[in-house]
């Protein structure tokens, strides 16, 4: 085992992703009263890309995210062995803020 994971990098990803995701304000209406925070969640975050789209869409929409929860992160893989993975970014270029309960 080791190596990079397969698929394309942060790059590439974020490219494929770019605009893929738009919010339908009626299903945002029905599902998110304002004033609720709305929280992004991943089951997996490699490169962060999923999670800084779906940010960015949501704020598109007017409701930008108050946070961002994951359950598992991949990796990275450097030539001189593991190390810890780099923190998903949001769509700001950085994590998602959190701004206290």
């Amino acid at each position: 085992a080791g190596g990079p994971p397969p698929g394309p990098g942060r790059p590439p990803r974020r490219r494929n992703l770019a605009g893929a995701l738009a919010v339908r304000p009626a299903a945002l209406a029905r599902r998110a009263a304002p004033g609720h925070r709305l929280v992004l969640v991943d089951d997996l975050v490699t490169t962060g890309a999923s999670l800084a789209e779906a940010a960015r869409a949501l704020r598109a929409a007017g409701r930008p995210p108050h946070a961002a929860a994951t359950v598992a992160a991949a990796v990275r893989r450097s030539r001189s062995g593991p190390g810890p993975a780099a923190p998903a970014r949001g769509g700001r270029g950085g994590p998602v803020p959190s701004r206290g309960s």
